[in-house]
Parts: C-alpha cells; structure tokens; sequence
C-alpha cells in the first residue's frame, strides 16, 4: 500500500521549501518500508499514487517550482515512477501558462501510466471553459504518449 501527501516539516528527509511532496510505502501489516519527501523551495505536494504492477509506484501531483523540469506556468503537474525500494526511476513536469493539477495516476497493465487532472490553460488542447479536465498517457520509460 501507498500513502502520499505533503508536508511543512521533515518527515522523510530535509524539507527543500515552504511544502514539499512525499511517498510511502506499507507492507501487508502496517510497517513502513521506506518513505521518501521531495521537493523545490516552492509548494510540491503528491495527491496519487498508483501501484505500477511490477512492484513499484506511480505518484503524481503539483509543483510551483521546478521539480522535473522547468516550471511552463504558476502550478504545474508532475508524474513519477518509483521501484519497489523507493528509489525515484523518472519523473515529469508538464503544465500550461495557467494552473494545473494532477490529481490520478493509474497503470494501464502494459508498464505506461494514466494521469489526470484539472487545467485552467490550454493542456492537450484549447481550454473551454474555466477548469478543464485532461489526461494523458506515459509509456514505461517517462514519455508522454499522448494528452487530451
């Protein structure tokens, strides 16, 4: 089982800024595996996480900083994918001018990922209205197959 968030503090390493990102992962008991805390000197925070079939983790969620990648707006989205020791294998930042939010990853059963969210720019195409959904899809290795 997953866990993710975002904390002030330093729960599973040094605090980078104001909130960063973490991920934890939990055996069949209860116990605590590993959990790992990342971030920018800006606002990071983890809002899901999806087992990636092969023993690690899928995680996504938000950044106003540059967390994989330079920041394309005020928030971002962000995609991950960590082994089964908790080690961070990619990561992904992707966004608009506008805000943006990643707020569901799933598998697809073939090693790539779903991601989801909310936009208020133009992600995957002219916003139509004030918060636009998309999702996109990642293959195994990081790259972004394609976004609706």
């Amino acid at each position: 089982m997953y866990l993710n968030g975002a904390t002030e503090g330093s729960l599973g390493g040094p605090n980078a800024g104001r909130l960063d990102a973490w991920i934890a992962r939990y055996d069949s008991t209860g116990n605590q595996t590993w959990i790992r805390q990342f971030g920018t000197i800006d606002d990071d925070a983890a809002s899901a996480a999806a087992p990636d079939g092969a023993g690690g983790v899928y995680v996504s969620g938000s950044t106003r900083g540059g967390l994989g990648g330079p920041n394309a707006g005020y928030l971002d989205a962000w995609i991950a994918r960590y082994d089964s020791a908790g080690n961070q294998v990619w990561i992904r930042q992707f966004g608009s001018s506008d805000d943006n939010w990643a707020l569901a990853a799933a598998p697809d059963g073939a090693g790539c990922v779903f991601v989801s969210g909310q936009t208020l720019g133009n992600l995957g195409g002219p916003n139509a209205g004030r918060v636009d959904a998309w999702i996109a899809r990642y293959d195994s290795a990081g790259n972004q197959t394609w976004n609706r």
